[in-house]
């Protein structure tokens, strides 16, 4: 079982990253924008106090924004790390 296990779902947009659903002290639900392109589950997993796990998944993404996928992270860069 896991120490701890927090992460957050970021939604990329035309205006940036956009933070979603996430599980640190309790679970708080958010929906994805209508304009999202793509969401990205950022998770940090600490399976022990001298050991850190952080990972980044691609979780969805919208088929056939592909261009506009690369222009953004282009611009806005990868998810941020877990706030």
């Amino acid at each position: 079982m896991a120490a701890t296990n927090i992460w957050t779902e970021y939604h990329l947009t035309n205006g940036g990253w956009v933070a979603g659903t996430r599980n640190h002290e309790f679970r708080i639900e958010r929906d994805r924008p209508s304009n999202a392109v793509r969401t990205v589950k950022v998770r940090d997993f600490y399976a022990t106090s001298f050991g850190t796990q952080h990972t980044r998944h691609v979780i969805w993404q919208n088929p056939t924004a592909g261009a506009q996928i690369d222009r953004l992270i282009a611009m806005f860069g990868d998810a941020p790390d877990i706030a």
